[in-house]
């Protein structure tokens, strides 16, 4: 048991998976024996918190960064509601993934992209890597699949309006991502109502 205790001292990680315990040298039945004795807590299937952890409103996202593995990253609806942008809350973790990761998790939403750019507009903070405010909208407003043109406005002025992001931050962010040309009417008409 001690060995165990031990071995979990090793993982930095508040929120981690069986995966990251094997690598510490915690197997399986270790990890049956710190839950049992109450040192972990098994959020989900290969998904442990450590007991001293407290808990926050962002453990299902950190649940879900976890079980995905890098790269991956919050983003739009679960983002929006991170940022108070919407009043919707989502019945699953949207997260960006590159090709070829998936997850049979209900809780999860994966969002496969081809290039999702994971040096732009993602922060990290503590465990939890999410879009910033400006990705989240230019995403938003250039992802047709999961929302139309109103709703991506009407996010687009929420966040004008409770002084989250100026529409320069967001031209300069549509450029950076290289979309510049697919959002620049929507952000000039928007524009002349924000100056």
């Amino acid at each position: 048991m001690k060995r165990y205790v031990q071995f979990l001292k090793k993982i930095t990680h508040s929120t981690f998976s069986s995966k990251e315990a094997k690598e510490c040298g915690i197997d399986a039945y270790g990890l049956k024996l710190l839950a049992r004795v109450g040192k972990i807590q098994k959020i989900e299937r290969g998904i442990y918190r450590k007991a001293d952890t407290q808990e926050s409103v962002n453990d299902e996202m950190i649940s879900a960064l976890t079980h995905l593995g890098d790269p991956c990253c919050i983003c739009l609806l679960s983002a929006l509601y991170f940022y108070g942008i919407t009043d919707e809350i989502p019945n699953q973790v949207w997260v960006y993934v590159p090709y070829g990761k998936y997850s049979h998790l209900k809780t999860i939403k994966v969002i496969r992209k081809r290039n999702p750019q994971w040096s732009i507009g993602i922060h990290k903070q503590d465990e939890l890597r999410i879009t910033s405010v400006e990705r989240t909208l230019i995403d938003c407003l250039c992802d047709k699949k999961h929302f139309t043109e109103v709703d991506s406005i009407k996010f687009v002025k929420m966040a004008l309006e409770d002084k989250l992001t100026t529409i320069q931050s967001l031209f300069k962010m549509a450029k950076t991502l290289g979309v510049d040309h697919r959002v620049k009417l929507i952000l000039t008409l928007l524009q002349e109502s924000y100056v």
